[in-house]
């Protein structure tokens, strides 16, 4: 991997020997830092490096993308206005900074390019809950018309650019409904206990790590029973994809068995307002055997599991991107169902 370039407030790139010290002092060890601290006095070069280290402890970072969308391009930031007391005028600055891609940067691509380029981004607002700080960032239908890998970009540089401003907890991306006139629908959400792992120079953009509760058959196949798995979301993936694709892949817990017909495929998963449309392949139908009671554990298992999602409150089935009206005697499916806790052992 190539170094990663570092840049002051001013914009101006810092020399590659500073940046070189920078990485070195950035969370040294306690102990090396108190003693080096405590001989401040005594050498010139003890205070340089105090110096960096106070110097890193101000900065925080911005992400960009280059003209063609493939790259995530992390830059560091020292601000002054990072020291002010307010949440919600540092999260204001930090979107003010991401809608504009400085230029003419040394060490950065020539096609350095905002995430929110043109009039995408319109405004944020942050709302207290539990003491838990929510930024809510509302995009224009521009939104749309990124690709699964742009969307998944946007959704990382926004959000680790305002968790790092400090005082945020959870970031969620507002849009206009493609589906109903005038209604404003979430179309993702991030929190902070996320982990991002950001590879600004080549493989693997980034892997975000979620803990999700899913349903699977109980050990006596008389009910759902519940397993707290951490799923691990590529570059290209939703967490609602995520949840029916680890449903299929089966169990980690040994008393419990997967009850997704074999040969399922996923077509598509999409979340709109509360509702999650679940696109499968016929084999989803065509390959279920069992009784009533079966047909309902296999149907709920999916959407329980998904229901247990933050913006999801009910769950829609298509197979083969058409809805049916039953899925196989008892269930319908002609309607969007909700979770059914009276079916967890």
């Amino acid at each position: 991997m190539k170094e990663q370039v570092k840049f002051c407030a001013s914009h101006r790139p810092l020399s590659e020997e500073s940046a070189e010290k920078l990485t070195t002092w950035h969370l040294p060890t306690k102990l090396l830092a108190m003693l080096l601290l405590a001989a401040l006095l005594l050498t010139q070069l003890c205070g340089c490096a105090g110096r960096e280290a106070a110097e890193e402890e101000e900065t925080f970072y911005l992400y960009y993308t280059n003209a063609d969308g493939t790259t995530l391009y992390q830059l560091a930031y020292a601000p002054d206005w990072l020291s002010n007391s307010s949440s919600k005028y540092r999260a204001e600055k930090v979107m003010e900074s991401l809608v504009t891609a400085p230029e003419d940067l040394e060490g950065t691509p020539s096609d350095l390019t905002s995430l929110l380029a043109g009039d995408m981004f319109g405004k944020i607002e942050l709302n207290s809950q539990d003491d838990k700080v929510t930024a809510s960032v509302s995009l224009s239908e521009a939104y749309y018309d990124l690709t699964t890998a742009g969307q998944a970009m946007l959704r990382t540089g926004v959000s680790q650019s305002l968790f790092v401003s400090g005082g945020i907890d959870r970031v969620v991306l507002l849009a206009p409904s493609q589906t109903t006139v005038g209604q404003i629908d979430t179309v993702d959400s991030v929190e902070k206990s996320s982990r991002f792992s950001i590879n600004q120079y080549g493989e693997g953009l980034y892997n975000d790590e979620v803990s999700v509760i899913l349903y699977y058959l109980s050990e006596d196949g008389t009910a759902l029973a519940k397993e707290i798995r951490t799923l691990e979301l590529g570059m290209t993936e939703s967490l609602s994809m995520a949840v029916v694709r680890t449903l299929i892949e089966g169990p980690q817990e040994k008393t419990h068995q997967s009850l997704i017909p074999s040969g399922t495929r996923v077509i598509d998963v999409v979340v709109e307002g509360d509702v999650c449309y679940v696109d499968l392949s016929a084999e989803f139908r065509k390959n279920f055997s069992g009784d009533e009671a079966r047909e309902q554990l296999v149907i709920y298992s999916i959407v329980n599991s998904l229901c247990e999602l933050r913006d999801v409150e009910r769950v829609q089935f298509l197979i083969d991107g058409s809805r049916v009206s039953v899925y196989a005697s008892a269930v319908r499916l002609d309607t969007a169902l909700s979770a059914d806790s009276s079916l967890v052992k």
